[in-house]
């Protein structure tokens, strides 16, 4: 795995107004923000992308300068670790990180943790991403349909509301 792409769903708009210029996974929580948390898994060398909006991109890509944003072609050709930029990442997940599969998406109930794709199939998710919308209904399904299995993650805790950073 050596691409991670932190992904923005429709349900950004529960945070609002924080997130009116900002995605979710910019969000702190403590004293880092969701995508620094997911960020810190991630070896050295592993590009990490971060979907948002496209008309809150460039704004974020002035402000990150350690993340890729919005930068599509760069996916291409990738196995891609796909990742929803409200999983909060606590030391019991860190634990569980070296047995991430190819081919599976982690779900919780109705959301979509993350999955982990190989080229060809990342492809499909990567077209519902240029769009520069969040990632739901069909994205989402693509996302679902991309992987081969889906796993039930129960113990993985994914922020709904702002009251629950």
């Amino acid at each position: 795995m050596a691409v991670v792409c932190i992904f923005e769903d429709e349900k950004w708009t529960h945070f609002k107004p924080l997130t009116w210029n900002r995605p979710a996974c910019a969000l702190k929580c403590g004293t880092s923000a969701l995508y620094e948390k997911v960020k810190r898994l991630c070896s050295p060398d592993w590009e990490v992308h971060i979907h948002c909006r496209s008309y809150i991109a460039p704004v974020l890509r002035n402000n990150l300068t350690d993340v890729l944003v919005n930068e599509f072609e760069r996916l291409r050709g990738q196995d891609i670790f796909f990742v929803n930029g409200r999983v909060l990442v606590t030391p019991e997940l860190q634990a569980h990180v070296g047995a991430v599969e190819l081919g599976v998406a982690y779900v919780q109930g109705e959301n979509v943790l993350g999955a982990y794709l190989d080229a060809t199939k990342a492809e499909r998710v990567i077209e519902y991403l240029s769009r520069g919308e969040p990632l739901g209904g069909d994205g989402l399904q693509a996302l679902l349909d991309a992987a081969e299995y889906r796993r039930e993650v129960p113990e993985v805790p994914i922020v709904e509301y702002p009251w629950e950073l």
